[in-house]
């Protein structure tokens, strides 16, 4: 009973922030009428504004991102083409990651080395569990290894979603906040909605490393 009471306050902890992010995005995703442009043009414009010239903006269907080595900022298509808040600003965090990149953040190139590690191991970590599960009668030494092997792979999942946080915190409210407010892209009745919106954002990132923890403490029990 209590390891069900611990899945379920678990499972909540790491819903929850999903339920906010969604709801927020979309509570601000109408058009302001004072908008000057897209978020993909407000993109371009701060990178200019910047002098950062080698990263470009695309339109990317599969989420909002800054991908330091191909130095592309992606938006998806209503953030590229929209005018709303929720475009405008999601826009400028983007923009905060390739500002973050241009001035050498150090955490920001521990977050994409490990991210390179997690992206090699992710596919492996089921594939060990389950080898790990087959051989555990015959071969138990191997079997432990490859359970290390599968839970190891998620608590680095775990410790990149940690040090993403602060990443995303600075991209949003040391970068992309002060920008949008001093640069006047946003009027006075809009400073908190955006505040949410980066909030938000930043909450995603929560949410993922509550989700990895889950699944190694599921992995944990199942073992024993």
């Amino acid at each position: 009973m209590p390891a069900l009471i611990i899945l379920v306050l678990v499972s909540l902890a790491a819903l929850m922030p999903q339920l906010y992010v969604r709801s927020c995005m979309r509570r601000y995703n109408k058009p302001l009428g004072y908008a000057p442009g897209t978020g993909g043009e407000l993109a371009r414009h701060l990178l200019n504004r910047h002098a950062i010239h080698t990263t470009t903006v695309v339109e990317d269907q599969r989420g909002d991102f800054y991908d330091p080595s191909s130095r592309r900022l992606h938006l998806q298509p209503q953030h590229f083409n929209g005018t709303s808040l929720t475009a405008i600003t999601v826009a400028a965090h983007e923009f905060g990651h390739a500002l973050q990149h241009y001035q050498g953040s150090a955490l920001l190139r521990l977050r994409t080395s490990l991210g390179k590690i997690a992206a090699w191991l992710t596919p492996i970590a089921p594939l060990a569990f389950s080898a790990g599960a087959i051989l555990m009668v015959s071969f138990q030494r191997l079997a432990l290894a490859l359970f290390a092997l599968a839970i190891g792979s998620r608590l680095i999942g775990i410790v990149i979603h940690l040090i993403t946080l602060p990443v995303e915190l600075d991209a949003s409210f040391a970068k992309a906040l002060p920008i949008l407010i001093k640069g006047e892209y946003i009027e006075p009745q809009d400073y908190q909605g955006a505040r949410k919106i980066l909030r938000a954002a930043a909450l995603t990132y929560l949410s993922a490393a509550l989700m990895q923890l889950l699944v190694v403490w599921r992995w944990t029990v199942l073992r024993r």
